[in-house]
């Protein structure tokens, strides 16, 4: 356990996300979380920056997926959504939804 929390900690300090380095070594991203702030790492703000939002919305309008969008930036496409309709963009409903 020692040497995948040391690997955690390299992997985060080097610019993976948590959601990354828990699906590289199959833990759950709270577990990550937790290992990241017992070893003092604080934690990269999470979200889009105002840069970020502007670029995201020009794709999304472009006609991108919510998921698409989040891929490119390293969010999910919960976190564009929200972040979106927050910047007064209109969000598209999904495509097959409850057919």
């Amino acid at each position: 356990m020692p040497d995948e929390v040391a690997s955690l900690v390299t992997a985060y300090r080097n610019g993976s996300t948590i959601q990354e380095v828990a699906k590289a070594l199959k833990l759950h991203p709270q577990t990550v979380s937790v290992h990241l702030d017992r070893q003092g790492i604080s934690k990269r703000k999470h979200g889009l920056s105002s840069q970020q939002v502007t670029q995201a919305a020009r794709l999304y309008n472009g006609g991108a997926s919510l998921a698409k969008v989040g891929a490119r930036f390293g969010v999910d496409a919960e976190t564009v959504r929200r972040t979106l309709r927050r910047a007064g963009v209109t969000v598209r409903p999904r495509t097959g939804f409850g057919k």
